[in-house]
């Protein structure tokens, strides 16, 4: 057994925000093929990564994801977090289902009593093709113990994962949402927030647009953690009194409208990525 012993120094996006939190030295054990730590039991390697580097990446992320929505780390979590790394796309495939054809990354999640009884990830790891989903995937799995199996607003689940994205997959996201807008398919507020299945597939793109827009401009708003007590309002009381009640707004329309002056002002661009790197953070926000 291989012991690897991890400390994290992670930035934490966002204006108002310290400028790094560091946590414990983190436990790592396994080898190249199999590896355990603290919150994650990871399967396989990618094509250049083994295993015990997949699960200090997969502490990493879980930390600056939780320390950025939650204001903390949670306690470890049991179940641990199962992350398997599959070797070729076939067997990705094989074990995600149809329709994952595109995809990099899957996450499910199993839930016992509103208690959390499954966790796992799986990454296609060709070409370490999964690793750059890994933060993507870890989003929804946060927020799945956030909501304790109650399913957080489709735009809302989505969009916060794609903060995580890479910058390429944003400047696509970027496009899209600006190519709805030009063809008058995009989606009012109030119907973006009401969606509780994805759109025809032809308003698809621009509805991961706008979901990633509307959640970067919530989360720079305020304390990006009152995100998460605003869908929590929301699922109990309806998006217009969590906007009320948590950032002050009278309802969607004047969401909306606060929105689309931002969008136009900042040239379309939701101005927010998440890294686990500070300067790539810092460039991000200010473009």
């Amino acid at each position: 057994m291989n012991l690897l012993l991890l400390c994290l120094a992670l930035s934490v996006d966002g204006e108002s925000s310290p400028a790094a939190i560091t946590t414990p030295a983190v436990a790592i054990t396994g080898n190249a093929r199999q590896a355990s730590s603290a919150n994650f039991e990871v399967v396989g390697s990618s094509a250049t990564v083994p295993a015990t580097e997949v699960a200090a990446l997969c502490e990493r992320w879980r930390a600056k994801l939780q320390t950025y929505w939650l204001q903390e780390t949670t306690a470890a979590w049991s179940p641990k977090c199962k992350v398997v790394v599959h070797g070729s796309r076939s067997g990705y495939l094989a074990a995600v289902g149809r329709g994952s054809e595109a995809s990099r990354g899957s996450s499910y999640i199993e839930f016992k009593a509103k208690q959390v009884s499954v966790r796992q990830i799986d990454l296609l790891g060709v070409q370490d093709l999964g690793l750059t989903a890994l933060a993507h995937e870890m989003t929804h799995v946060i927020f799945a113990d956030c909501f304790q199996g109650r399913q957080p607003p489709r735009w809302a689940d989505e969009g916060a994962a794609m903060l995580a994205d890479t910058h390429e997959k944003q400047q696509l996201h970027q496009r899209d949402l600006e190519t709805s807008v030009a063809q008058r398919i995009d989606f009012r507020v109030g119907e973006l927030f009401a969606a509780e299945q994805y759109p025809l597939p032809h308003r698809v793109p621009g509805f991961y647009g706008q979901s990633v827009s509307m959640t970067a401009f919530l989360a720079r708003r305020d304390d990006p953690a009152k995100f998460v007590t605003f869908i929590r309002l929301a699922l109990d009381h309806g998006h217009d009194r969590a906007l009320r009640d948590v950032y002050g707004f009278t309802g969607t329309a004047e969401l909306e409208r606060e929105w689309l002056a931002h969008r136009h002002g900042a040239r379309g661009f939701h101005g927010l990525r998440l890294t686990l790197d500070s300067r790539n953070s810092t460039a991000a926000a200010k473009e």
